[in-house]
């Protein structure tokens, strides 16, 4: 799986440094923006996190205020990025003998793939199925698809459905939960990052999505949240054991396998997720504040 020639094994490492370095270029204030973020959570001075085009220009919703942290969400948030950003780092400055485990090409591949498969469980998942019922399938295939929503680690397809809804009811005013009036931080993570006591109170999902809580499969994941975790963490054993199987069997080399069913993790499932992440938050930020519109929502 991996090649025995000299000057192609160099090769092949001098190109995951330079994949590396280019992509780790591409994060270079993140950090900075989650500290600043925590930092001022009670002002709300995002002129200090951005550009002055992106400063608060409005309030956040109410129901946000007094500003409670989402612990959970932020925690998890920041911690998969980091692991993204230390990825990038030891592939780009690491010791050459770790680069194996941290990219192959085929786990490079499943990764693109994985945007596109497990994207579609937001996008024809969540939004077009569950959220506006704009088809129908069988009920086993609804499942399955909300499946690959739940594995992009984007909450519970009820909560999902809930907050779109009301999104819609007050598309990019101030209520809308992740209004770009706010400004473009708030409108792209920023609001995960804080306790929406509407959208987190048991009102909202009996008014916005008590369709989806009539069937036992998301009333389970709700009454038990946990149960996405089973869905979210299978991915680490799935996508290994993926790897392995396709290195061992080109090879027959466990050693080789290994390498392969841990970059296989890595970039399938970890780079994969915050990829599909950027992906729908750049929806509520990027597509609501830039572009063509018919009415003026800035």
């Amino acid at each position: 799986m991996y090649p025995r020639n000299v000057d192609t094994f160099l090769g092949l490492h001098e190109t995951q440094r330079t994949i590396g370095l280019y992509l780790l270029s591409l994060l270079p204030g993140f950090l900075g923006q989650c500290s600043n973020l925590l930092r001022y959570r009670n002002s709300f001075d995002f002129a200090c996190l951005l550009d002055r085009k992106f400063a608060m220009a409005n309030p956040v919703p109410a129901p946000v205020l007094p500003f409670k942290l989402n612990k959970i969400y932020a925690i998890t948030i920041i911690t998969v990025h980091l692991l993204g950003i230390l990825l990038l780092i030891t592939l780009a400055l690491g010791p050459t003998d770790w680069r194996p485990y941290l990219f192959s090409w085929p786990a490079f591949f499943i990764y693109l793939l994985g945007i596109h498969l497990f994207g579609q469980g937001i996008t024809i998942g969540y939004h077009r199925l569950l959220t506006h019922r704009s088809f129908k399938t069988p009920k086993w295939l609804e499942h399955c698809i909300a499946i690959l929503g739940i594995c992009s680690m984007q909450d519970t397809p009820a909560r999902w459905v809930c907050v779109h809804r009301l999104h819609h009811v007050h598309s990019d005013e101030i209520p809308d939960p992740h209004s770009p009036r706010v400004n473009f931080w708030w409108s792209h993570v920023g609001w995960l990052m804080f306790i929406n006591r509407e959208t987190y109170s048991i009102a909202c999902l009996q008014k916005f999505a008590k369709d989806l809580l009539r069937d036992p499969f998301y009333m389970r994941l709700e009454t038990n949240p946990y149960r996405q975790f089973v869905y979210i963490l299978s991915q680490i054993p799935v996508f290994f054991l993926l790897g392995f199987c396709l290195s061992f069997a080109w090879s027959s080399q466990v050693s080789d396998a290994i390498r392969l069913g841990t970059s296989m993790v890595l970039w399938a499932a970890v780079m994969r997720i915050i990829a599909v992440w950027h992906i729908t938050w750049s929806v509520n930020s990027l597509s609501h504040m830039y572009g063509y519109s018919n009415y003026s929502t800035g």
